[in-house]
Parts: C-alpha cells; structure tokens; sequence
C-alpha cells in the first residue's frame, strides 16, 4: 500500500507529466482506494479521498499540479492567524496585522541579525577552569 501511495504522490507533485502517467496514475488512485476499503472496511473514506480520485481530470484539465499548489499561502495565512489570535484585540485588526507583517517583512529584509565577523573592541579573558 505505501507503495502505491508513494507513486501517486511522485506523479502528483511531479513538475511534468505525459498523458500515459495520467491514465497510469488513474488506476493507481483507484487500486489504492479499493486497498484502503478493503483494508480498513470499519472507516469511512474521508472527503480528501474523493479529491484524489479527480487528480487525473484536474491534471489533464490544468497541468501538473504543483504549479496550483497552495502551501504558501497556507504559510501566510497560518502567519496572520497567529498573529490574530495573540494580539487579542480585534478593534481594528486589519490594522494590527498589516503593523505586524511589515515588521516581519523588515527584519527578513534587514539581513542577518549579528555580522559574520564581530570586533571585540574591549573584554577580559575568559578561562575554562574557572
């Protein structure tokens, strides 16, 4: 089974993909998803199953499907979510988090925090048996 599961994800997140992977790929979802059935008959599919059962039709539709993925937005979201729920104030809260993520759109963009190579102008020396 994790055989399977781990071509459809190759042929899923892969950058190219030919018309024979497609229909390979249809089978593939189909076989995995009567194995899980048969394997666990007690569970019900979740709905993201029947998703990847329509893989093969989005990917003839639209192309590979890494050029529709959305983990980065996910990411930003998951970014302003955070902030929302620790500032705990929600009077004008598009204000607070266009503050909040231009102050971490300036420490990205300030570069790194301390210099590669840091001058000790003035300090004591420092023993280890101490």
């Amino acid at each position: 089974m994790s055989i399977k599961s781990n071509e459809i994800v190759e042929m899923v997140v892969s950058p190219r993909i030919h018309a024979s992977q497609i229909a390979y790929l249809k089978v593939l979802v189909e076989e995995y998803l009567e194995e899980r059935t048969y394997l666990f008959p007690n569970v019900s599919l979740r709905p993201k199953y029947n998703f990847l059962s329509h893989f093969h039709w989005l990917i003839t539709m639209f192309g590979p499907l890494i050029r529709l993925w959305t983990m980065r937005f996910d990411s930003k979201d998951s970014f302003f979510k955070r902030c929302a729920r620790y500032s705990q104030n929600f009077i004008n809260i598009t204000s607070t988090l266009t503050e909040k993520h231009q102050l971490l759109q300036g420490f990205y963009s300030n570069g790194q925090l301390f210099p590669e190579k840091m001058k000790l102008l003035k300090g004591i020396p420092f023993h280890l048996d101490l």
